[in-house]
């Protein structure tokens, strides 16, 4: 995502270079050509020797025609909405693989669009957001998680797939309930998965669990001073989880979202495509418009 912002830049300043060389030098002389044919012809002279005369250099041509266009699509996409493809199934049934999403870049601050450093603040995650963050392992691959803790929670997720979250500032510990609706209606790599709702604190939202997968304590990611399966949020940092709880590489493997990574909020899925990947290509088989709409 931030290769394409960088080379989206350089195309748009390459473009403004042309435009204000066109501005400053060119089209003065293009005018005085036209004016020029004009006074000698008496009047008005013909569509095709106006063209003519109009005609330049190709790269300012084309840049004078593109410039406004590109920065409005940089600024846009830089400050206001910036379009995402969910590449997995980590965040089923909530999202599925194929979905597009548009994200909110000014959500949790009007950033650089080149560093992520604030310029304005905005506003932070709430618990429940869906956001799009940078992979703290990886800066230049993007995630999409919800977010689970905050900043000062302590969080627990134990081997009987109990998630306990304490609130930040000494409240009691809350075991997050979960009421069960339907089983099989997904399934991942043909294993059936469990599907339910689950109150995060007052945030309502569907997960899937598969009954046959469990992970052991030791293989989440420890946090030094804290019991396995157990971490506390630092300051300035997010604690995220995928909706499809068993099959999602999350903050349980890898630690936490610095706030510096996060890119914001989904919005509103606006495209989605089903695509068939069990053969040995993918397939798209179709548009799902019943997809379009908000997301939470």
């Amino acid at each position: 995502m931030k290769d394409f912002t960088f080379i989206l830049a350089a195309v748009t300043v390459l473009c403004g270079i042309a435009w204000f060389w066109d501005f400053l030098r060119v089209r003065p002389l293009r005018n005085a050509r036209i004016l020029a044919a004009e006074k000698a012809a008496g009047g008005s002279i013909s569509k095709e020797e106006r063209e003519k005369l109009e005609a330049g250099n190709w790269f300012v041509d084309l840049g004078r025609e593109c410039f406004w266009v590109l920065l409005a699509v940089f600024l846009f996409r830089a400050f206001l909405l910036e379009p995402f493809r969910i590449p997995s199934e980590s965040m089923m049934p909530t999202l599925l693989k194929g979905d597009f999403v548009a994200v909110s870049k000014y959500a949790y601050g009007i950033r650089n669009p080149f560093t992520g450093h604030v310029m304005i603040d905005t506003g932070s995650p709430s618990r429940g957001d869906i956001a799009v963050f940078r992979y703290p392992e990886d800066p230049d691959t993007a995630f999409i998680k919800r977010i689970i803790g905050l900043p000062g929670d302590t969080i627990s997720y134990d081997e009987s797939k109990n998630l306990v979250i304490k609130p930040a500032g000494g409240a009691d510990p809350v075991t997050v309930p979960k009421e069960w609706t339907g089983m099989g209606e997904f399934s991942l790599a043909g294993h059936p998965l469990k599907r339910g709702t689950e109150d995060l604190l007052g945030v309502r939202h569907d997960i899937l669990e598969a009954p046959d997968r469990t992970f052991p304590l030791f293989a989440y990611k420890k946090q030094e001073g804290m019991p396995e399966g157990t971490w506390q949020v630092p300051e300035g940092m997010y604690f995220a989880m995928g909706d499809n709880r068993d099959n999602s590489r999350d903050s349980r493997f890898w630690g936490f979202v610095p706030e510096e990574d996060l890119i914001g909020p989904a919005r509103f899925i606006w495209l989605s495509i089903n695509t068939d990947c069990s053969g040995m290509r993918c397939v798209t088989e179709g548009l799902r418009f019943s997809r379009i709409g908000s997301v939470h």
